[in-house]
């Protein structure tokens, strides 16, 4: 899962930001493109070693950051067994963990700021053909923002359930986190909307 900016500084964090989404950009459109499945696990390794460089406490980061994907990973793998395309549905997991994993890396290894600057940059030259879209780097930033917050809300409920039940949470929270969700959006518009009326 996306991240904010790791705590435990990295060689990672001394690259620019434009080179780390230029390749997290290029990786993505060629992981898509393959389908051999030992170029694919080379390229997983190659990331799971990348991620082991700067230590083991990182990488203990990584995985608990990662861990909220999981439910998705099982959903799809149990479609393709129900759909008998097992083959299909561990490739297509290959890939998803290849891109997500590599998109975890560079934003726990970027600042924030940084990225929302480099994307209003590269959208700027858009302005000449009427196209304003310097809106995509708060977008960017509020994203990346609300992340921790959704994992926080998503382990309140997950305990405040098992508190109650001894049965496992799993779909049951999905409902009350989409409402916790829409509500947060709610007041971020909100917000937006007041800092424009007062910047106009």
């Amino acid at each position: 899962m996306l991240s904010l900016n790791s705590p435990i500084k990295t060689p990672y964090h001394n690259l620019p930001v434009v080179w780390k989404l230029a390749i997290l950009s290029i990786t993505t459109i060629i992981v898509y493109q393959l389908e051999n499945h030992l170029i694919l696990t080379a390229l997983f390794l190659v990331l799971f070693l990348l991620k082991l460089i700067p230590g083991v406490d990182f990488f203990k980061l990584v995985i608990r950051n990662l861990t909220p994907i999981i439910p998705f990973m099982v959903i799809i793998l149990l479609w393709h067994i129900f759909t008998g395309a097992i083959v299909q549905g561990m490739v297509l997991l290959v890939k998803f963990m290849i891109v997500i994993c590599l998109a975890n890396l560079v934003t726990m290894t970027s600042q924030l700021d940084d990225m929302i600057v480099l994307i209003e940059k590269l959208v700027k030259p858009l302005r000449k053909i009427g196209l304003d879209l310097s809106f995509l780097g708060l977008t960017f930033g509020l994203v990346i923002r609300s992340v921790p917050n959704l994992l926080e809300i998503t382990r309140r409920l997950n305990f405040s359930w098992r508190s109650r039940s001894l049965k496992r949470p799993t779909w049951r929270l999905v409902f009350p986190l989409i409402c916790f969700a829409l509500d947060d959006a709610d007041h971020v518009a909100e917000a937006i909307k007041a800092r424009r009326s007062i910047n106009s």
